[in-house]
């Protein structure tokens, strides 16, 4: 799709290619993929959130962004969730740091925030940044890691670095073959004793 580069309004787009309204109870969870060149790329999950009064299931919107401009688009689109990462460094690429507090400003608490910490098994991964603080979901890929014997305990031990507060998400690739990640079920039956509170499941390419 080319409409952001358009600059069609994001209210727009959320319209024509999905709402909340639009995915009635039991509904198979839908990603929508934006290419818009070099300009902007903006991904749209719905997702399972709980508060409906009435008890029937919800569904929220999360969109990725790499930028607080496009931050404030999600918002604008009605985003319940907003993602930070860096497409063009693979599934879950890490943004920029001196991007985390421009997009956790703009974002300003009015949804939960989450960010992508890139691939476990990258050589020479920096620390985290210091604003990873201000996030409430940090999610930490495992493509490559498929012959890794003890990727279960360095995945922990990564994972018990996040700051308190913020909720680990097991990232799971449903083209786990290509990725060289572990096999969802292995990922799923460890993810409980790393203290994941989320499962997100995505494509590596």
């Amino acid at each position: 799709f080319s409409a952001f580069r358009r600059r069609t309004p994001p209210t727009d787009v959320f319209r024509r290619h999905g709402s909340r309204a639009a995915t009635g109870r039991g509904a198979v969870p839908l990603v929508v993929r934006f290419s818009c060149g070099t300009l902007v790329a903006v991904e749209m999950s719905f997702f399972g959130v709980e508060g409906s009064t009435n008890q029937e299931p919800m569904t929220g919107l999360l969109v990725s962004v790499r930028s607080s401009w496009e931050a404030r688009l999600a918002l604008e689109g009605g985003a319940d969730l907003v993602d930070l990462k860096e497409p063009a460094r693979g599934a879950l690429g890490s943004a920029d740091p001196a991007v985390w507090p421009e997009v956790v400003s703009a974002v300003a608490g009015r949804v939960p925030t989450s960010v992508a910490l890139g691939e476990m098994s990258e050589a020479g991964k920096p620390p985290y940044p210091s604003d990873l603080a201000a996030f409430q979901f940090a999610k930490l890929g495992l493509a490559g890691c498929r012959t890794w014997a003890d990727w279960p305990q360095r995945w922990a031990q990564q994972l018990q670095l996040l700051p308190a507060g913020v909720t680990p998400v097991a990232a799971i690739y449903a083209d786990w073959q290509d990725a060289e990640s572990p096999r969802p079920e292995e990922i799923l039956r460890h993810a409980a004793g790393s203290n994941c509170g989320v499962a997100l499941f995505d494509t590596f390419c």
